[in-house]
């Protein structure tokens, strides 16, 4: 992936805007007969690892769940109204936080010598930076996917505890989103929920 200097460079035209932010919704529903392809998978990684973390950690994790016999195993962990949509979602992906992310320290962050020792041997501090990084992430994950064209449903209404044994029992992952994408099928959206006010949301000191 070409990476080209930001100084100097204006702002994205209002169209991308539209795409990214102001018309994008979550979709609930997909074109079943559309097919992720692998290289979308690769541009959407390569996306998401340039987005800030705490240190370059990058400490979030992308289990793709392309298989029927994978997709179901992963349907019985999600919530009632969100299984249907897991099923028929042409591609979905698990984001989990590793906590074992600091092993890589010396590779993403060789300016800070000694983090990975000093993170493993410090479990609350490893988790409280991976933690928070791995979420950020996610965010990057959902701007990527709709930034590259995808309708893109994320979702937290499954079982922690049963994503993990199911898929990740005897690691250091643990899922923290579900995210469904592909193209939108047909009522896909609905109308956009109300948001927060600037004046509601911000304050100036």
């Amino acid at each position: 992936m070409t990476i080209e200097a930001f100084a100097g460079n204006p702002p994205i035209a209002q169209d991308a805007l539209n795409q990214i932010f102001v018309e994008a919704r979550t979709a609930y529903r997909f074109d079943e007969t559309n097919v992720v392809a692998d290289e979308d998978l690769v541009k959407i990684q390569e996306l998401v690892a340039l987005g800030p973390t705490a240190m370059n950690s990058q400490p979030m994790r992308i289990t793709w769940v392309k298989s029927r016999e994978a997709r179901e195993r992963l349907a019985e962990h999600m919530s009632s109204n969100n299984k249907e949509k897991t099923l028929s979602a042409p591609m979905t992906a698990i984001l989990s936080y590793d906590d074992s992310y600091s092993e890589h320290m010396g590779l993403v962050a060789p300016h800070a010598v000694g983090m990975s020792e000093k993170l493993g041997a410090d479990a609350k501090a490893r988790r409280g930076m991976g933690e928070l990084s791995s979420h950020l992430q996610g965010g990057y994950f959902i701007l990527a996917l709709r930034a590259l064209g995808f309708a893109t449903g994320p979702m937290a209404g499954f079982s922690v505890d049963g994503v993990n044994k199911e898929f990740f029992e005897g690691t250091a992952l643990s899922a923290f989103m579900v995210v469904n994408f592909g193209r939108a099928g047909e009522n896909a959206y609905r109308p956009r929920a109300p948001r927060l006010s600037f004046d509601q949301q911000t304050e100036t000191v």
